[in-house]
């Protein structure tokens, strides 16, 4: 009697470590997902333990159309972001060198470098919104292809009958 409780009771763990290694094959390892992380200098992107920039995740996510629209979005607002900071800080260094040579203050290109870096805030933030996004999809279309969309697709090949079109989803 007491080999039959052993014997069931070693098939009870059995079974439950089996079906633990069903659930964790369908997983998807998490060094597929890409990760958005902030700190002093700004947000870097990592693909794994890879950093990567803007332009490399964007060839990334381009298999996923949802995700890659967001991502083209944060590049546009990114790029007028750069071109209104870029003007507005030279704009602001160039007051700063008269005050600095001169002696005088030029207003006006003081005033304009400031508001060109003030307008270039919201596109930053925006770019960054998009960002966290196109990533947030990314990732959940990718740990759950259950519920991801699929356009279908219509190729004309060999199909299981000879030549023909084949739908797929």
């Amino acid at each position: 009697m007491r080999t039959l409780y052993i014997t069931l009771l070693a098939f009870l763990f059995t079974v439950n470590a089996s079906a633990q290694n069903d659930v964790t094959e369908n997983v998807t390892p998490a060094q597929d997902t890409i990760k958005i992380l902030k700190n002093f200098w700004g947000t870097t992107y990592h693909e794994g333990w890879k950093q990567i920039n803007l332009k490399r995740l964007s060839n990334i996510v381009k298999p996923n159309e949802e995700a890659y629209k967001y991502i083209q979005k944060a590049r546009a607002h990114n790029a007028v972001a750069n071109i209104f900071a870029f003007a507005g800080g030279f704009a602001i260094g160039w007051s700063l060198a008269d005050i600095a040579i001169k002696g005088e203050v030029t207003p006006g290109v003081l005033i304009a470098g400031g508001a060109a870096t003030l307008i270039s805030i919201p596109f930053s933030m925006s770019a960054a919104a998009h960002t966290k996004m196109a990533v947030e999809k990314y990732n959940h279309d990718l740990l759950h292809p259950e519920t991801a969309y699929r356009k279908p697709q219509l190729q004309l090949g060999f199909t299981g009958g000879g030549v023909g079109l084949a739908l797929r989803f």
